[in-house]
């Protein structure tokens, strides 16, 4: 029975290392590639998308292409590890604050270098792209993540893409609401309360049975997508205890994903059994042993700022030589840039706020 069940996602949060930073790379890397053929081609389509793409929106409930299902891995792996910040550390002044030092300053430099940098590609001059409110509520917005501005005057106006920026910021204000919600349920004292926690992810849930509950609980179907994605997560943590991650788990896994396969695509419940899988799957991968990826630890964490800066550097790209990129070479050439900068931004903003924090709330003078 032991051998059938395997260790618990607890147990094996708790005593083995993960490959939590490797999955966020691996996905921040997927929104780029998935990104550089819509960016290339202006247009989502199953006709103009990568052969990943196009296996998933032909298969899945939401029709998500890759990049989008890359953001439901972000959300999967986010309502994980922000419910365990919490439960690690309930006061929620150490929450608040390791929240707003992860998400923030590398959003808030991102802002700034995008809106000093990419006047220079503007078709307006110097003084009326400073001088445009567009620009500064561009910067503003983006940077205090309170709601998404995708355009600068006269930046990318011509691309096939045209006059938006950096189509990944969406995601940002969503996730801080996340991170809102998880704080007043864990001062509520719910995510303690494994029954209580439990009857209002079932609510969420039931938002993806009923039709016109996602206007209802997130404005769009893309957002409550997410919304659940990241509630699962963190419901994968709240019942680590008896999530089995043995050959039981496997087993489950092999018959939902067969469910899956032959339940039409219009039936109720078939994304539920779709959040269901991926969210066991990540974390599946997440504590597998047969997958023992590289220790990224050395190299910091990347991935928040791959993911900042792939579009606004997708888009130069295409801008400077639009007859030269397809797809494929413009995710080869956005790639070998994007990492020069998701490492700056780890190493110059995210780590240091990361030292700030920990100074903060021990009152160690570590230097920064």
């Amino acid at each position: 029975m032991h051998r059938l069940l395997g260790r618990t996602v607890e147990t094996a949060f708790r005593e083995t290392k993960n490959n939590f930073d490797v999955l966020r790379l691996i996905a921040a890397f997927a929104v780029l590639f998935g990104h550089s053929f819509v960016l290339t081609s202006g247009v989502l389509t199953l006709e103009s998308m990568d052969p990943v793409s196009v296996l998933l929106m032909a298969n899945t409930p939401w029709g998500e292409a890759v990049h989008e299902f890359a953001v439901n891995v972000f959300f999967v792996i986010s309502g994980f590890l922000v419910a365990s910040s919490f439960d690690r550390s309930p006061r929620i002044w150490r929450f608040v604050t390791a929240r707003v030092l992860r998400i923030y300053p590398a959003a808030m430099v991102c802002a700034m270098v995008t809106v000093s940098s990419l006047w220079i590609v503007s078709t307006v001059d110097a003084n009326t792209y400073f001088g445009s409110g567009d620009t500064w509520r561009f910067l503003l917005k983006n940077g205090l993540i309170l709601s998404t501005e995708y355009h600068l005057p006269g930046v990318f106006a011509g691309t096939p893409y045209g006059n938006v920026v950096n189509g990944s910021l969406w995601t940002l204000p969503l996730e801080l609401r996340c991170y809102v919600i998880l704080g007043v349920l864990g001062l509520l004292g719910v995510l303690k309360r494994q029954i209580l926690f439990n009857a209002a992810a079932l609510i969420v849930a039931i938002s993806l049975v009923l039709p016109g509950w996602s206007q209802w609980i997130s404005g769009s179907e893309d957002k409550l997508r997410l919304l659940v994605f990241f509630v699962a997560g963190a419901s994968m943590f709240i019942n680590r205890r008896f999530l089995p991650l043995g050959y039981a788990g496997g087993i489950a896994f092999v018959l939902l994903s067969l469910l899956l396969v032959v339940w039409p695509n219009d039936a109720p419940g078939k994304n539920l059994i779709y959040v269901i899988l991926v969210s066991y799957g990540v974390l599946g991968i997440a504590f597998c042993g047969w997958f023992k990826f590289i220790d990224l630890k050395p190299m910091g964490d990347w991935s928040y700022g791959v993911y900042l800066y792939a579009f606004p550097v997708q888009q130069v790209l295409v801008h400077a030589n639009p007859q030269t990129f397809n797809g494929w070479t413009l995710a080869l050439a956005a790639s070998i840039v994007t990492c020069a900068l998701g490492a700056a931004s780890w190493h110059l903003v995210e780590k240091r706020a990361l030292r700030l924090r920990r100074r903060l709330q021990t009152g160690s003078r570590a230097p920064l």
